[in-house]
């Protein structure tokens, strides 16, 4: 699973936003809830000009009081 996130991360660096959000997918089905990759999913989603399901995760979380100030700022 891990594999996956990896090679998210490796489309994303090679500009290859709709391949990063594939590999994403497949790394968040097995863990739903992880910032990091929603957030470089969230990131794919603005390059390729969507408004994706990790966009509104991450618009969603931006208004949870339980994150801390600093992780807020870095998610909006």
């Amino acid at each position: 699973v891990e594999k996956y996130y990896e090679l998210g991360v490796l489309y994303y660096q090679e500009r290859d936003y709709d391949a990063a959000i594939f590999a994403l997918d497949k790394y968040l089905e097995k863990k739903a809830m992880d910032m990091p990759a929603s957030f470089l999913k969230a990131a794919c989603e603005h390059k390729l000009k969507k408004d994706g399901p990790a966009t509104q995760l991450l618009a969603r979380s931006v208004k949870n009081p339980g994150l801390t100030p600093e992780l807020k700022a870095k998610i909006y």
